[in-house]
C-alpha cells in the first residue's frame, strides 16, 4: 500500500524527473487553474453569462470536484513521504503555505 501511496503522492504532488504521467497530471492541475480564470473573468460579462449560465455553472462544479479530489488525494498520499510520516504527518503536510492555499481557494 505504501508504495501506491508513494506513486500517487509522486503524480499529483511531487513528480520526479522525466515522469511523463506526473509532468501531464502538473500541467493538467495548472491549465486547469488558468481555464478557472479565464472563465471567471468571462463570467462577468453578462451578454456572455445570460446565455451560457448552465455552462459556467457546471464548469465551477466540475472544477471544484477536480481541485477537492485532487486535494483529498494529496493529504492521503503525503504519509509515504517520510517527511510527513508519524503521528501529525497529514497535519503538518495540511499546513504547509502551499496546502492552505488549496484549501482556501
Amino acid at each position: 500500500m505504501k508504495s501506491f501511496r508513494l506513486r500517487l503522492y509522486q503524480i499529483i504532488a511531487d513528480p520526479p524527473e522525466g515522469d511523463k504521467l506526473g509532468q501531464f497530471v502538473q500541467f493538467a492541475i495548472l491549465g486547469l487553474i488558468g481555464l478557472n480564470v479565464m472563465v471567471g473573468l468571462l463570467e462577468t460579462v453578462k451578454s456572455l453569462y445570460v446565455p451560457y449560465k448552465a455552462f459556467f455553472f457546471w464548469f465551477e462544479a466540475a472544477s471544484v470536484a477536480i481541485f477537492t479530489l485532487e486535494y483529498l488525494l494529496r493529504v492521503w498520499a503525503c504519509t509515504a513521504v517520510e517527511e510527513f510520516q508519524g503521528k501529525n504527518g497529514r497535519l503538518r503536510h495540511m499546513l504547509q503555505p502551499m496546502s492552505l492555499v488549496d484549501l482556501f481557494a
